[in-house]
């Protein structure tokens, strides 16, 4: 700057008390899910809240209101404002969807493939706090080609899993055999198909879980997160006729989910659409490998339900 303009003075931000807006304090809201920050403006003390999950939201909106405020304009208007933000796509959003009734957290990061954008996601999530699981979706880097940056690459997003809260790990794209042989535990499923890994994650999440879908563009995971947030929204006609049609016996729905495998309905939205676990339906498959299977082995065990009870039965 100074070889270019040797007279301009620079104006700075940061977390320093020699900074011109320093970056006081920030803390991640649960529930409202944004910071509260607390920031110094030249001798001014402002706080305000931040509807963004990024960690580094805080000390950027430092910087913006700093720069409000050397325009001219009201900075603690601006900040105030902050709270009525609406993020753009890319930016990625996280919001409450709703399952079983209850409040499903969903981080959307589907269009952010870099490296760097992935460490700062994943830097998200940490600062999250669920009760329950974390359930992730996770696409390649945004590379076409194999090469030695593509395995070190990915190599680091393998870093970034193993050191993440994530509990139930989906993957898609390209090279990802790359992150697999440096995980602690490997994927659930790895699939090109949108259609399922949509169906595998609306049956994986569970109320007080968060999910998070992240990955390259050109993977066009958007479209995973669109039908997730279809599938999940509170005013949902159709979930709503889905959910109260389904029989209360787990067992009847683990029937239901074998006869629409056995029409040929794909497994993963046989078991999603009949309310039954994935997890669930493949162990019953070491059991029960077809429907008819699963059917015989139902009816043997009323028939030796009857055969207990009946004798059981004293004659009057």
């Amino acid at each position: 700057i100074r070889q270019r303009k040797q007279q301009e003075s620079i104006i700075t931000y940061g977390a320093l008390p020699t900074d011109a807006a320093q970056l006081l304090t920030c803390e991640f809201d649960n529930e409202r899910l944004g910071w509260q920050v607390h920031a110094r403006l030249d001798d001014e003390s402002m706080r305000y809240f931040l509807p963004l999950p990024q960690q580094h939201a805080p000390l950027a909106s430092v910087g913006v209101l700093l720069t409000i405020k050397h325009a001219g304009y009201d900075a603690s208007r601006a900040a105030a404002d902050y709270a009525g933000f609406q993020p753009y796509e890319t930016m990625g959003n996280l919001v409450r969807l709703h399952k079983q009734e209850e409040d499903v957290l969903f981080y959307d990061q589907s269009r952010r493939g870099g490296i760097s954008g992935m460490r700062s996601a994943f830097a998200d999530i940490a600062n999250i706090k669920v009760r329950g699981k974390v359930v992730a979706l996770v696409g390649g880097i945004s590379v076409l080609r194999d090469s030695d940056w593509t395995k070190e690459a990915h190599r680091q997003l393998a870093d970034l899993i193993n050191s993440s809260p994530i509990n139930r790990l989906y993957t898609t794209g390209n090279y990802m055999q790359y992150v697999t042989e440096h995980l602690h535990k490997q994927p659930i499923k790895h699939s090109e198909d949108l259609d399922e890994l949509t169906s595998l994650l609306v049956n994986d999440i569970e109320s007080g879980d968060l999910l998070f879908i992240i990955g390259s563009a050109y993977l066009y995971l958007g479209r995973v997160a669109e039908k997730v947030q279809q599938s999940l929204k509170p005013d949902s006609a159709v979930e709503a006729v889905a959910v109260s049609a389904l029989p209360k016996s787990p067992v009847y729905r683990m029937l239901c989910a074998y006869q629409d495998v056995a029409k040929g309905v794909a497994a993963a939205k046989a078991v999603a659409s009949q309310g039954v676990h994935y997890s669930d339906y493949q162990e019953s498959l070491k059991c029960h490998a077809t429907f008819t299977d699963f059917r015989a082995a139902l009816l043997a065990d009323f028939f030796h339900r009857m055969d207990v009870l009946l004798s059981e039965i004293r004659p009057m």
